[in-house]
């Protein structure tokens, strides 16, 4: 019977995994003969499968023991799950990029206030209720008026305190327990652990489950581009859509590596910075990239370095000819600065306000030196976790990077970038900005002497 229910149906049975159940009146003998007959074995009334109890024991509440136990497991596990985002949760505020999603009275979006929230006075609730009517895009800065009216004196200083990105980016979510913003799970185990009340205090709390918390995946594999597949080597450069119609756009054997440099770096601006790929944007950094190869520009070379006092920030360039010749320079200075990392914001403010000279200045390519290493690295390296605080600074010089056909940032010791220091330390002596074009400002005139004697490209 069983052999002519396998031809018919193409179903191959395997006895090596089969059983058979036999009523408890049958003769002993009989049923070892049908289990020798058939190369099975007898079923027992504790036989599972796929996890389920096939028969039920004398009592029927017993036979759902399993099952009850095996749900039960999973609330447990779900209530650890939420346990754990409300000790993570408040430690979480939102970086403000075009400011269309967050909620001003709901969302946590002032990193410098206590729970990262604003009160907001009864009249400015009533006036606005998303933070991208605060911004005025026409000059990419916060609209002051309005400011005053919705929010507390103090609230208001906190707020004009965030700097705006010159590209209103989508907003980030920022892990404020980790200088980067980037959330670990390291810095998550020991805030868990610091949350977490002793057992001599509250004997009946549910221990968190950390063997299901290291089993969350924290990198989504799906592709960043198309959002329609697992994204591999194969797929990005090849079969997604997004990159076919990058690859459609230009000759691709003669644009060959350049478009696939443009793609990666595309891919990791959206890993990283969370900044959508546009199209435009990668085919137009590809056909530099291309461009360089076959008629390289005349090259400026660039010095920057930052400065710092009590409150204060500061910023020196100097721009030079391949011969060592003085250009321009500028000092930047910022009175009123309040905030911590205030080094490397200063060499931030560096770094953009020479990648802004040379843009003025209509150069196609550059050199930009300066002696912070780690600036030069967070500008070069899209895999590198910058601090939070100086988001949208990095975020504007790597979108100014995108404007020169050919650009190197390098770092060089502090000997070699005396200039550049010299420029700032003059905007803090007096406390002003400045520009100058041909004219060598004398602060520097024997600094750029002594310098040029070992100028070079």
């Amino acid at each position: 019977m069983l052999g002519v229910y396998s031809l018919w149906s193409g179903q191959q049975i395997n006895f090596n995994k089969s059983s058979i159940y036999v009523s408890p009146k049958m003769v002993k003998a009989t049923c070892t003969d049908i289990v020798d007959i058939l190369g099975v074995k007898l079923m027992e009334i504790d036989d599972k499968y796929l996890g389920h109890q096939l028969l039920k024991p004398k009592s029927r509440i017993a036979s759902f023991k399993g099952l009850i136990e095996k749900h039960h497991s999973k609330l447990k596990g779900w209530i650890r799950i939420l346990i754990g985002r409300d000790l993570l949760q408040p430690r979480v505020c939102w970086s403000i990029g075009n400011g269309q999603q967050a909620k001003i009275w709901d969302d946590p979006w002032v990193p410098t206030l206590p729970d990262f929230r604003v009160d907001g006075t009864a009249h400015g609730r009533g006036l606005v209720n998303r933070v991208s009517q605060l911004i005025c895009y026409d000059s990419q800065s916060w609209n002051k008026e309005l400011i005053n009216q919705c929010f507390t004196p103090r609230e208001v200083l906190t707020i004009l305190s965030i700097r705006l990105p010159v590209d209103l980016v989508e907003y980030k979510l920022l892990w404020m327990q980790t200088k980067s913003g980037e959330f670990s799970t390291q810095s998550a185990y020991r805030t868990l652990i610091q949350a977490e009340p002793s057992s001599s205090t509250n004997s009946n709390s549910i221990v968190f489950d950390w063997k299901k918390f290291w089993m969350i995946k924290a990198v989504d594999p799906t592709c960043h581009f198309c959002f329609c597949s697992e994204e591999t080597s194969e797929h990005l450069f090849l079969n997604c859509e997004v990159s076919k119609q990058i690859c459609e756009s230009l000759e691709v054997f003669k644009l060959g590596c350049a478009i696939l440099w443009s793609i990666w770096k595309a891919r990791n601006k959206w890993i990283f910075d969370k900044i959508r790929v546009d199209v435009k944007s990668v085919v137009t950094m590809a056909n530099k990239l291309y461009c360089e190869y076959n008629s390289p520009p005349s090259t400026m070379k660039l010095n920057v370095d930052g400065g710092i006092a009590p409150n204060s920030i500061a910023a020196g360039i100097v721009m030079r000819d391949s011969e060592g010749t003085f250009i321009a320079g500028s000092c930047f200075y910022d009175g009123n600065w309040h905030g911590v990392d205030t080094a490397l914001e200063a060499e931030a403010r560096a770094f953009l306000k020479g990648l802004e000279m040379s843009h003025e200045f209509n150069c196609s390519s550059i050199i930009i030196e300066g002696d912070s290493k780690n600036m030069v690295n967070y500008l070069l390296d899209d895999r590198l976790k910058y601090p939070w605080r100086i988001r949208s600074l990095i975020l504007d010089c790597k979108r100014m990077m995108y404007l020169f056909s050919h650009l190197e940032i390098k770092y060089v010791p502090r000997g070699a970038n005396v200039v550049a220091h010299q420029l700032a330390q003059f905007a803090i002596r007096s406390q002003s900005n400045n520009c100058w074009q041909g004219e060598i400002p004398s602060c520097i005139v024997n600094h750029l002497c002594a310098d040029r004697l070992s100028f070079n490209f």
